[in-house]
Order: structure tokens, then C-alpha cells, then sequence
């Protein structure tokens, strides 16, 4: 029985390891049945993962991280604008002064 067990997790651990696992949609929402055993929720999530996936083109893990890089370009954009503005508004003053110093 023993050597059994074995066999069964060894075949298993390949499939999965070796990209064998033809939908990984599938895997979350198995994984929330098995640990919770509520079939409804399940659905739920393998409609939600699908329904992105339509809509995206992409999984929702990868929409995801894409959206938080986006983000950060996005926020690091703004920065450099922000201290180019500062920049140029420190620079009109010494400007001024520079102007007030020579008349």
C-alpha cells in the first residue's frame, strides 16, 4: 500500500512539474474545492479567472503584475515631472534674484 502512495505522488508531482496540466485556470478553483469543499465557490472563482482571461487576453496573475508595473512607471513619471516643475520654478527665482543683485 505504501509503495502505492509513492507511485501516485511521484506521477502526480511529474505531471504537474513538467507543464503537463493543460488548463491552469483549473488549478485555484480545484484547490479551493478541495481545501474548502464548497463547489459553489469554486465556480465562482474558475468563471472569474475566465471571464478575465476573455476580457484581457491574459491570466489574472499576469494582468495583475502588469497593472502594478504600469503603475509604478506611471508614479515615477509623475515624480520626474514633479521635480522637473520644482526645478524650473527654483531656477526662475534665482533668476529674479540674480536680475535684483545686477540692476
Amino acid at each position: 500500500m505504501e509503495l502505492k502512495k509513492k507511485i501516485v505522488i511521484i506521477v502526480s508531482l511529474i505531471t504537474f512539474l513538467s507543464g503537463c496540466v493543460q488548463s491552469t485556470a483549473m488549478i485555484g478553483p480545484s484547490m479551493t474545492l478541495v481545501s474548502s469543499g464548497n463547489l459553489y465557490q469554486a465556480g465562482v472563482s474558475y468563471g472569474a479567472n475566465k471571464a478575465v482571461e476573455k476580457e484581457t487576453g491574459m491570466p489574472p496573475s499576469k494582468y495583475i503584475i502588469n497593472k502594478i508595473e504600469d503603475n509604478k512607471i506611471n508614479k515615477k513619471e509623475k515624480m520626474d515631472d514633479d521635480v522637473y516643475e520644482s526645478l524650473s520654478i527654483l531656477l526662475e527665482l534665482n533668476i529674479e534674484k540674480t536680475k535684483k543683485l545686477i540692476n
